[in-house]
């Protein structure tokens, strides 16, 4: 592997980074920059979050949370928090033998 490959970040973690800039209206490239994100990622994540009603895009260009963006980053940091405290398996999942 080279040494200058980063590694990625999980989808929801840069989902949960852009809501987060988006709380109050922002234009792309705030975003852009605060996310760490290349300026086409960034207009293909912002689709797919706009399509599902999580941030909405104003009339003066600005990027904007929605009510429900406001929820997904409620229960993301929620379920982040529990995992962040669950010890990782040692073991393999028993296989049903049914």
């Amino acid at each position: 592997m080279s040494p200058y490959r980063r590694e990625t970040r999980p989808i929801e973690a840069v989902y949960n980074a852009i809501l987060e800039i988006a709380t109050k209206p922002v234009k792309s490239t705030r975003i852009i920059y605060g996310a760490n994100l290349a300026s086409s990622l960034f207009l293909s994540y912002a689709s797919f979050l706009k399509s599902r009603g999580l941030i909405e895009r104003l009339e003066d260009k600005t990027w904007l949370i929605t009510e429900r963006g406001k929820e997904y980053l409620y229960v993301y940091s929620h379920l982040k928090r529990i995992l962040d405290h669950v010890e990782p398996a040692t073991a393999p999942l028993a296989k049903d033998t049914r």
